[in-house]
C-alpha cells in the first residue's frame, strides 16, 4: 500500500493489479448485464457511452468491490478512516466512440485545488475489461493533480465546464494500461 500511496502523491495515479478476484470480476460483469441486458442506454436509445449511477445501490457485487481491502486501505491511508464514498458510477464506451476530453474531476474545488496541502478526494476506475490504447483506456496527465492552470486545474466557461486542454497538456497525456480486474486510483 505504501508504494501505491507514494505513486498517488508523486504521479497522481497508481494501478492496483488483481484488485478483483476472478469471481468478483465475473460477478460485476453479471451485475452489469443484469442492469443493462441489451447494451442500450437506459433511455432506450443506442449509445456510444453508457452511464450507470449509484451502482452500490443496485447490486451486492458493486458493494463488494467498493469495500476491496487493499483499495480501501490506500484510500483511507490518504483521506482518513472517515472518508466518504460520494458516488459509484459507470461509464462504458463502445469501440470507435469519441474520446472524452481531458478534464479534472474536481470542478467543485476548481482553481483552489493546488492550495490544499492534503488530498481531499480520490477517483477510482475499476477495469471490468482490459484498459489499453486500443480499447480506449483512461487518459490522464501524470503529476497534474497539483496543476493550477489549464484543463486540469481551472474551471472554464459555463457551470463547471473545464477549459480546453492545451497542446502541451494533450502531449503529456498518457493512456493508463491495466488488465481487467485492476483498479486505477487517481
Amino acid at each position: 500500500m505504501d508504494r501505491h500511496r507514494e505513486e498517488l502523491a508523486t504521479e497522481g495515479y497508481t494501478v492496483v493489479r488483481d484488485a478483483m478476484s476472478p469471481q468478483q470480476l465475473a460477478d460485476v460483469r453479471a451485475a452489469f448485464q443484469l442492469h443493462n441486458p441489451d447494451g442500450k442506454h437506459p433511455s432506450g436509445a443506442p449509445s456510444e457511452l453508457l452511464h450507470g449511477a449509484c451502482l452500490v445501490c443496485k447490486h451486492r457485487a458493486f458493494r463488494a468491490v467498493a469495500m476491496q481491502p487493499t483499495v480501501l486501505g490506500i484510500v483511507e491511508g490518504l483521506l482518513g478512516e472517515d472518508c466518504v464514498l460520494s458516488s459509484s458510477n459507470s461509464a462504458h464506451r463502445e469501440p470507435g466512440c469519441e474520446a472524452q476530453g481531458l478534464h479534472r474531476d474536481t470542478s467543485i474545488w476548481g482553481p483552489s485545488m493546488p492550495l490544499f496541502s492534503e488530498s481531499v478526494g480520490i477517483q477510482t476506475a475499476w477495469c471490468v475489461d482490459d484498459f489499453s490504447e486500443q480499447t480506449g483506456g483512461t487518459r490522464l496527465v501524470p503529476r497534474s493533480h497539483r496543476a493550477s492552470t489549464g484543463a486540469t486545474g481551472t474551471i472554464g466557461p459555463g457551470k463547471g465546464a473545464p477549459n480546453a486542454a492545451t497542446a502541451a497538456e494533450q502531449a503529456a497525456a498518457i493512456t493508463v494500461t491495466a488488465p481487467a480486474g485492476s483498479i486505477i486510483l487517481f
